[in-house]
């Protein structure tokens, strides 16, 4: 057991985490809050210490029948939206989708509502923060994860979803978007960790 006085400390010590490495596993990087209408969410400038990120969102839209999406930013913190930039594939109680050549990965697999408590919740990591194109044998950076939310008419539904980028129009990124498909984003919390490698 060991106490740390973290507003005044007397001296340098080692703490061993539960771990017994020292070293920490997730990071707590930032929280955003969205609390007035927006076209999207966007993480950027993710630090290059780390080359993977978990995203903990809880999401609601201004317009019902929505669907949850996200997209990579490049270099400069642009939006990739080019064709065939993405490919992904969810499942949900809703049915199974996929695509190959997307502009987007599509992460809900079914229509979002607006209503009162209605909206999603998605828990998600990001790989290949620092991905480059001359990483020829690593895989472009990729986006997996699970949601839950209540949709249409308060039904409750859920699934996982994965989608990266395809290895025909790769690029470096740093940082994410997340948008709904036909409408504003109402309200929103993301919750941003880096996953220290060790």
């Amino acid at each position: 057991e060991c106490t740390l006085d973290w507003e005044g400390p007397t001296q340098a010590n080692t703490i061993l985490l539960p771990n017994a490495t020292g070293t920490l596993g997730y990071v707590a990087l930032s929280t955003t809050t969205i609390t007035s209408e927006t076209a999207s969410i966007l993480i950027d400038n993710l630090p290059d210490e780390f080359d993977s990120f978990v995203f903990h969102i809880n999401a609601h839209p201004v317009d019902d029948s929505d669907n949850l999406r996200a997209r990579f930013l490049d270099t400069s913190g642009n939006p990739l939206s080019a064709s065939s930039t993405y490919g992904y594939y969810r499942a949900t109680d809703a049915g199974d989708s996929s695509a190959d050549n997307a502009t987007f990965i599509d992460i809900t697999g079914t229509t979002i509502g607006s209503g009162t408590h209605e909206g999603v919740s998605v828990d998600c990591k990001l790989r290949g923060r620092n991905f480059t194109t001359s990483s020829t044998e690593v895989v472009p950076p990729i986006l997996t994860g699970h949601i839950v939310g209540h949709y249409n008419s308060s039904v409750f539904s859920g699934g996982d979803f994965y989608g990266g980028m395809n290895d025909t129009n790769v690029q470096a990124i740093r940082g994410i978007q997340f948008f709904f498909s036909d409408g504003n984003v109402a309200r929103a919390t993301v919750e941003v960790y880096g996953i220290q490698g060790t």
